[in-house]
Order: structure tokens, then sequence, then C-alpha cells
């Protein structure tokens, strides 16, 4: 099944420098540069399974799944790339058993 009008893949959505409050304190270590790259990863990630089903005929992802279970998934994608982002972080290798 393919949607009528899929939207180029090459308009890119991205984070915007200029909405991170690099002034913000967050718990256990993190840096807003942290979350700031966690967030630029789920967009390519994001992006990247967009071009995959765009290119095969597939609806967009965020045509395929309900609202709530979307933002579930992204979600998702976050937690995973700020985990992947912190892995040398003085609390998580004190953690990690």
């Amino acid at each position: 099944m393919t949607t009528d009008n899929p939207q180029p893949t090459d308009a890119r959505r991205g984070l915007r420098s200029e909405y991170v409050n690099h002034r913000v304190s967050l718990p256990h270590g993190l840096t807003a540069p942290q979350i700031e790259e966690a967030v630029k990863e789920t967009y390519r990630l994001f992006d990247g399974i967009n071009d995959y089903l765009v290119k095969n005929g597939f609806m967009r992802l965020e045509e395929l799944v309900l609202g709530n279970s979307l933002s579930g998934l992204i979600s998702e994608f976050v937690v995973k790339n700020v985990a992947r982002g912190i892995r040398d972080a003085p609390l998580f290798r004190r953690r990690k058993r």
C-alpha cells in the first residue's frame, strides 16, 4: 500500500540548536549536549526508517501507526540513544555490573 502524497525524504526535520537550553540542570550527570546528540540521532533513525519505507512503496511510519504508538516508539528511540551516548559516563560505569 502506498501513500498518495509521500513527503520528500530530503525535507529533513531536525533539532534546532537555538531551542536547546544549554544551561539546564540535568540529573545523574547528564549534559545538554548528550541529550542534544541523542535527539539528533533519533531524527536520523526516524528519517532512515521513513526513507526505507517510502523507497519501497510504503507509507511513512507516522502514517502507519497510531499516534500513541508512534510517541512510545520515538520515546524508546530517544531513551536508547541517550543510553548509548552515556556509556562512558561515571554514573553508568559505576552501576553497570
